[in-house]
């Protein structure tokens, strides 16, 4: 008898020894859900899959990726250089005339190059790992797409804003300004710059890295591509529809009729920022790499 309860004693201690914990136990540390199953974080299939995968869903990942493609493009150095050539364009204007139709005018049409050089540079800042990365955690390509333009108009934003500002010393200064009001001439100052801030955008990202692939190809096209949407505007003809017409608003500013030919300034703009925009998107989303 006490043989056998030894052998079932040795039994039992050996059971005992080679028993795994149950996973997700308190000898794992892994975390339990409410209901004693185990806490699971989503892969990264599972975060491009759907909207479930990330709380917030997909306007939370957007503006994350937003966010990213900012501090990555700022963290590049990259963004000093169209503030140096802002601040260039700006040490010119100082000696323009102090008319607000003709400072702003002017100043739009200066600030072109720098909003499409920016996001031409945002835009490609990304290795093409990281871009990949960025595509699955947006969670498709065309989200990925909307967060890099909305980057290029943030951070174009703020130089738009500086170009308003240095635009606005000239009325301020000689105390002409729009309707009497300081207001009514900054708001006329932003609303003339959107005739290129938009069109800048749209024409940095056709020639950007992701497109036109790497240098020297990328900035051939950036200069061809400013080119194009400048000097045909020189014309009257229909090769001034190729343009944007920056010739036309500058006109119309110096024979203060700017006013007057507003409505049909923006919306050649509008056209010509929609057909490039689409160029743009098409090409991307055809693409095979990220």
């Amino acid at each position: 008898m006490r043989h056998a309860k030894r052998e079932a004693d040795e039994r039992a201690a050996d059971a005992t020894d080679t028993d795994a914990p149950e996973p997700g136990g308190p000898d794992t540390g892994e975390p339990r859900a409410a209901d004693g199953a185990t806490a699971r974080f989503p892969t990264a299939d599972e975060v491009a899959a759907g909207d479930e995968a990330v709380p917030g869903g997909l306007v939370n990942r957007v503006v994350g990726v937003t966010w990213f493609l900012v501090a990555t493009y700022v963290r590049s150095g990259q963004v000093l250089f169209p503030l140096v050539l802002l601040g260039l364009i700006i040490a010119v204007q100082s000696g323009m005339p102090a008319s607000p139709g003709t400072s702003f005018a002017d100043a739009a049409a200066f600030a072109l190059p720098v909003f499409a050089l920016t996001t031409h540079q945002l835009l490609g800042a990304e290795p093409d790992v990281q871009r990949a990365v960025s595509v699955r955690t947006a969670g498709s390509r065309t989200a990925y797409l909307a967060a890099g333009l909305f980057a290029a108009l943030f951070v174009n934003l703020g130089f738009l804003l500086l170009s308003v500002a240095s635009a606005l010393r000239g009325p301020l200064g000689a105390h002409v300004l729009v309707g009497g009001s300081v207001l009514t001439t900054i708001l006329v100052g932003l609303a003339v710059h959107l005739l290129t801030y938009l069109p800048g955008v749209a024409l940095g990202a056709l020639t950007s890295r992701t497109v036109t692939g790497d240098a020297p190809a990328e900035y051939v096209a950036l200069a061809a591509g400013l080119l194009i949407a400048v000097l045909p505007g020189m014309a009257s003809g229909p090769a001034a529809w190729i343009a944007l017409p920056l010739f036309r608003l500058l006109r119309a500013a110096n024979a203060d009729r700017l006013a007057l030919a507003a409505p049909g300034i923006a919306l050649h703009v509008a056209v010509w920022t929609a057909v490039v925009t689409t160029a743009y998107l098409v090409l991307r989303l055809r693409a095979r790499s990220a």
